[in-house]
């Protein structure tokens, strides 16, 4: 059966988001709910593959000079698959769309790769079309993360525990907020801008209209002493992992050991209900320089190298993708 691929369209909204809820290897950020809160600072070039008038894979992407990049405006990327669909199926599709890319003279896909803790289950497949292709890795980022089904355990380091037990005894407690309003003004902002010279990714504005159109996906939590915020962190939860995107403490959560409690807190509180806990990433410099500090910071809380890998393809060598189609049974 013939696939028909095209780019995206504002018509496909409920199809491509229906689609991606049921896909093995996406997240809520690949939801147009979420994709579309930045639809003005980017060209979308988003791919759809089609069989027998069906979603059968997606390429969440835009249009920048003179190549694709999926996504710009999301932390990763990549080629999204069905549940169901067969490993040759996958590389078909995969194929299609580097095609449709190389035949409207887009010569190159910048893929940002779904790191393997998203996905519900293996996307090996991917990797072996990167093989085939001959895909340039130019970026290597590595993710810190806690895999609560490793019976490989990290022990918590003294210096660890003693923060821990100081928070508890000053009476650090920990609250879910809907309002992300004083820990972005007066925590996370002038934090970043005074370590790294740099401001959120998100507005303020943006991020309450995100935890809205994304409900129990985006949430807020807070570590609190003597009814004072003094440290937070905004999570995004996706099927399988819970990610800290932002955190940050003022100088009280230093003394009080908060902001290490509130880890120790969701570590525990996330421990029945996901896979894994992402602590983000530790690269500098594009992933050629690692922050020893937070290195260390995340791993004594149990979390362990993960890779976050960055492709170039040329989009002429679809050809190479060469893997002899069948049904499953």
């Amino acid at each position: 059966m013939s696939l028909n691929v095209r780019r995206y369209k504002k018509e496909d909204e409920n199809n491509w988001n229906s689609f991606i809820s049921n896909a093995k290897n996406a997240t809520f950020l690949f939801d147009r709910n979420y994709m579309d809160y930045h639809k003005d600072k980017f060209i979308d070039n988003s791919i759809i593959v089609e069989e027998n008038d069906q979603i059968v894979s997606v390429l969440p992407a835009n249009f920048e000079n003179d190549i694709v990049v999926s996504h710009s405006g999301l932390t990763y990327g990549g080629f999204v698959f069905g549940v169901n669909s067969s490993t040759s199926s996958n590389i078909k599709y995969t194929k299609s769309i580097l095609k449709f890319l190389y035949t409207n003279n887009i010569p190159n896909l910048i893929l940002k790769s779904l790191p393997d803790f998203y996905s519900k289950c293996s996307q090996s497949e991917i990797e072996y079309s990167m093989f085939l292709l001959e895909a340039k890795t130019f970026r290597v980022d590595t993710a810190l993360v806690l895999d609560y089904s490793s019976n490989l355990k990290r022990k918590m380091p003294k210096g660890r525990k003693s923060e821990i037990s100081k928070a508890k005894k000053v009476g650090v407690i920990v609250e879910e907020s809907e309002n992300c309003n004083y820990f972005w003004n007066s925590i996370l902002t002038p934090n970043l801008n005074s370590r790294f010279n740099v401001q959120p990714v998100h507005t303020l504005d943006e991020i309450m209209s995100l935890k809205k159109n994304n409900p129990k996906k985006i949430r807020q939590f807070h570590a609190i002493v003597d009814n004072e915020i003094v440290a937070g962190t905004t999570i995004f939860e996706t099927d399988t992992t819970v990610h800290l995107q932002y955190l940050a403490g003022n100088e009280k959560s230093r003394n009080t050991g908060a902001l290490d409690f509130l880890f120790y807190y969701l570590i525990n509180y996330y421990s029945e209900k996901k896979d894994y806990f992402d602590f983000g990433i530790v690269n500098e410099n594009n992933g050629k320089k690692v922050n020893i500090g937070m290195l260390k910071w995340k791993e004594s809380f149990g979390a362990r190298f993960y890779l976050h890998k960055f492709y170039e393809i040329n989009t002429s060598n679809y050809v190479t993708l060469e893997v002899d189609n069948y049904k499953s049974k």
